[in-house]
């Protein structure tokens, strides 16, 4: 039941993700379905779920998805340490009081020299962080607080 699971969940949450960012992307969302119903067999497909054997998948594809993570968060925060928006913190006040990206009235904050210090030390701690991203993977123990970073900083965003 659960391997029947799995998918059904995957399948709800790309439909759920493409038709809340993309409204008219029925194209997208078939393209993700027949990629589902193709024998692919080692992975979250419909035929995997069908087998009923375990069979092992090699590891290469999962390492390469990690290094590509890694490194566009390097490159990020690289970027970051090129912009001067970035380098004195005022890049959080303009995400604030961008209509887009804010979901309360940021210009109450600007004014506020406390939060806007701590919006300036929030900045500076995600250019380091995305900076030393692959290298706190690296340890076991610095890469569960890393990730675990990096889930609070995107959720806050949400």
């Amino acid at each position: 039941m659960k391997k029947l699971l799995i998918p059904a969940f995957c399948q709800i949450h790309m439909i759920a993700l493409l038709g809340w960012t993309l409204p008219h992307s029925f194209g997208s969302i078939m393209i993700e379905l027949l990629f589902d119903a193709i024998s692919c067999g080692n992975c979250w497909s419909l035929d995997a779920c069908l087998q009923i054997k375990p069979q092992q998948v090699s590891v290469w594809p999962l390492r390469l998805i990690q290094f590509q993570i890694a490194l566009i968060y390097f490159v990020s925060g690289w970027v970051k340490f090129q912009s001067s928006e970035w380098l004195d913190g005022t890049i959080m006040q303009y995400v604030l009081i961008h209509l887009q990206y804010s979901r309360w009235d940021g210009w109450s904050f600007i004014g506020n020299p406390l939060l806007s210090g701590l919006l300036a030390g929030l900045a500076w701690f995600i250019r380091w962080w995305e900076l030393l991203f692959p290298r706190l993977l690296i340890n076991s123990y610095y890469r569960n607080i890393s990730l675990l970073i990096g889930i609070l900083y995107h959720y806050c965003l949400l």
